[in-house]
C-alpha cells in the first residue's frame, strides 16, 4: 500500500511511505524504525516525583479543512498516543519507544475551530510530548485503529508539548494532512 499524503506531494515516495508506516505504527501501538516493529514499553511516568497533566483538544490545519480528500464531515473519533518526543523521529515513533498514554476521543469539528471537548490524561511525567494519530471521519477505525483514505492525520514533527509538574498543559493537536 502507498498513499499519497495529499498536501505533502513534494516529498519524495519513500519518504512519504515512511511517515506513512510510522504513523500507521503509531496508532496500533507498536514502532518503527526503518520499518521495523517494535514493541515499546508503556510508561505514563515515575510516581517517585511530582507529575502533570495534559488536557488536550483538536483541530483542523486550514490545509486539512479546505482538501478536497476529506469528503466526509469532520466528526467521528480521534485516535493516537502520546510518546516521549526524544522517541519520535521523521518517520514516527522508534524501535522501543516508550508507549505514553492511548488517546480515544469523540470530537465534532463541524463548526470550524478546535473540539469543545477534551481529553484529559491522568499523571504523567513532566516531560515533551508529541502525539501521533488520526481522526476516523469515516467510521471505520474503531477496529483496525488505522487510517483510510479521506481521513486526518498528523505528522511526526507537529503536536509537541512540555508537561510540568504540578500543572496542567493545554493544548490543541493539529490533524496536519488527509490521507488520499
Amino acid at each position: 500500500m502507498l498513499p499519497v499524503i495529499v498536501g505533502l506531494r513534494r516529498l519524495a515516495s519513500a519518504a512519504g511511505m515512511l511517515a506513512v508506516t510510522g504513523l500507521l505504527a503509531a496508532c496500533s501501538g507498536g514502532s518503527t524504525a526503518g520499518g521495523g516493529a517494535g514493541g515499546g514499553s508503556s510508561k505514563t511516568g515515575d510516581a517517585s516525583g511530582p507529575m502533570g497533566k495534559a488536557s488536550l483538544k483538536f483541530d483542523l490545519t486550514p490545509g486539512a479543512r479546505s482538501n478536497p480528500a476529506l469528503v466526509d464531515p469532520p466528526k467521528g473519533f480521534a485516535y493516537g498516543r502520546l510518546y516521549f518526543s526524544e522517541d519520535v523521529g521523521l518517520t514516527g515513533p522508534h524501535d522501543g519507544a516508550t508507549l505514553g498514554p492511548s488517546i480515544e476521543i469523540q470530537i465534532d469539528l463541524t463548526g470550524g475551530g478546535p473540539s469543545a471537548n477534551a481529553w484529559v490524561s491522568g499523571p504523567m511525567t513532566p516531560q515533551r510530548y508529541t502525539f501521533l494519530g488520526f481522526f476516523d471521519v469515516n467510521g471505520d477505525g474503531a477496529t483496525t485503529r488505522n487510517p483510510a483514505t479521506g481521513d486526518p492525520a498528523t505528522l511526526p514533527t507537529t503536536n509537541q508539548f512540555d508537561v510540568k509538574a504540578n500543572q496542567t498543559t493545554e493544548a490543541t493537536i493539529l490533524f496536519d494532512l488527509v490521507f488520499n
